[in-house]
C-alpha cells in the first residue's frame, strides 16, 4: 500500500490528521468559551436581578 501512494504519503495523512484535530480543538475550545461567558453573564442578571427585587421588597409598605 505504502509503494502505490510513495513514502510521503503516510506522512502526508498523519500531518493533515493533525491539522483537523488542532482546527476541532480550537472549534470546541471556543465554544466552550462562548458557553462560559454566557453562563456568567446569566448569572450577573440573576444577581443584579435579585438586588433589585430586594430593594423593590424593603420599599413595599
Amino acid at each position: 500500500m505504502m509503494e502505490i501512494f510513495g513514502p510521503w504519503s503516510a506522512a502526508r495523512v498523519v500531518v493533515a490528521g493533525l491539522l483537523l484535530l488542532t482546527i476541532g480543538l480550537g472549534v470546541v475550545c471556543l465554544w466552550a468559551a462562548h458557553q462560559l461567558e454566557r453562563a456568567v453573564e446569566r448569572r450577573r442578571r440573576r444577581r443584579l436581578l435579585q438586588k433589585i427585587q430586594a430593594v423593590a421588597r424593603r420599599r413595599l409598605p
